[in-house]
């Protein structure tokens, strides 16, 4: 994965342990390794190569140029049914309010979807 260079840096994570038994430590560290790239990964972030170190009482992960910030994203909710969403006269109810706020927006930015269950906010 790759991202713009200006936008990434070297990132260094290291655990200081109680004396890790020496048998244990590679399946340890690369437990930690995985670990860690898969939430990276997960939460979009660009990177490149990742080195994992581990001591009797130290286990360290170095990911080269790490995105500082994931890619923006797009997405859809599906809100309360129209009918919960407002009153019989139009007003908001608590619940159109509510998942307006969970959303960061205010309840005039929804939009309303119509699929095969009805009429959503």
């Amino acid at each position: 994965m790759s991202a713009p260079v200006d936008h990434v840096a070297d990132f260094l994570v290291e655990l200081g342990t109680e004396e890790l038994p020496p048998k244990a430590l590679l399946s340890l560290s690369e437990s930690f390794r995985q670990g860690l790239v898969s939430r990276v990964e997960s939460a979009g972030l660009a990177h490149g190569q990742v080195d994992a170190f581990a001591t009797p009482r130290r286990l360290a992960v170095r990911i080269a140029a790490l995105a500082l910030q994931a890619p923006e994203q797009t997405l859809q909710r599906r809100g309360p049914p129209v009918s919960a969403a407002f009153d019989k006269s139009g007003a908001p109810t608590r619940a159109g309010q509510a998942f307006a706020q969970s959303c960061g927006v205010a309840l005039e930015a929804l939009g309303r979807e119509t699929d095969t269950k009805g009429t959503n906010a």
